[in-house]
């Protein structure tokens, strides 16, 4: 096992919701984080956060849709800290929930430049400084809309179908340089992003009631994925790797 408290590890999407947690839950446990977003300013606001409780931290801006930016980051990581241990790949939009043929164009690109093509930008960014120093972890959100078509999934399903894919094949070709590339599908979570947070509307929040009664599904908040975040970063990088770690109460 690799401990935490020994890696320097950069989440992407760690400004909210699912990334913040897990980003303040690692840190917790010693580790050094990088903490990057679209929104700078909010990133800054989560290392900040990190370091006023004695941890190590800095905040980055990073659009994954942009090569040069997931680079920067990479660099900003490395140079700062000295090493990447661990990636979590944690950005990503929902979309609309509403038939396929009814996402527009500009929807369906955005998901997924931003679900997949973001993935691959950081896999081409990472590489090398994972696989530096006795390899390293990429650990990617998924969701079990890439594993079984729902009602009004659209191209956020497609994505997370095509991301799964993505691992596999990363997997495959970085078993080699000792890089574990596994998924993390978290199920069904109160964020922003799913609109079922304290913030969102009281008919979504209705309709995630609905929801998890009648598929006896786990209620989760974002605090509730990091065990078993933590747990796939702690495992050595030529232990699992192509895996699926889920979180759902169900099956997928």
């Amino acid at each position: 096992m690799s401990p935490v408290v020994e890696q320097v590890i950069v989440v992407v999407g760690g400004t909210r919701g699912i990334g913040e947690a897990i980003a303040a839950d690692l840190a917790l446990r010693g580790a050094t984080l990088v903490v990057a977003g679209r929104d700078e300013v909010a990133a800054h606001r989560v290392a900040h956060a990190i370091e006023a409780e004695g941890g190590r931290a800095v905040g980055v801006g990073c659009d994954v849709t942009r090569q040069a930016d997931c680079d920067r980051l990479i660099e900003i990581a490395t140079t700062t800290f000295g090493r990447l241990d661990t990636l979590f790949a944690n950005q990503g939009v929902g979309g609309v929930g509403r038939p396929m043929i009814e996402w527009s164009e500009a929807e369906s690109t955005s998901c997924l430049d931003v679900n997949l093509l973001g993935c691959l930008n950081l896999a081409r960014a990472s590489h090398a400084a994972l696989a530096a120093d006795g390899g390293g972890r990429l650990i990617v959100t998924g969701s079990g809309t890439g594993h079984n078509n729902t009602h009004n999934s659209g191209m956020y399903g497609i994505s997370k179908a095509a991301v799964s894919h993505l691992v596999r094949q990363l997997a495959l070709e970085w078993r080699r340089d000792d890089i574990a590339v596994n998924e993390l599908i978290p199920g069904p979570v109160r964020t922003e992003m799913t609109g079922w947070s304290d913030e969102g509307t009281a008919e979504r929040q209705d309709d995630f009631s609905r929801f998890a009664a009648q598929r006896r599904e786990w209620l989760k908040d974002p605090v509730d994925v990091t065990p078993l975040a933590r747990l796939i970063a702690e495992f050595p990088a030529n232990g699992p790797s192509g895996q699926v770690f889920c979180l759902n109460g169900r099956l997928l």
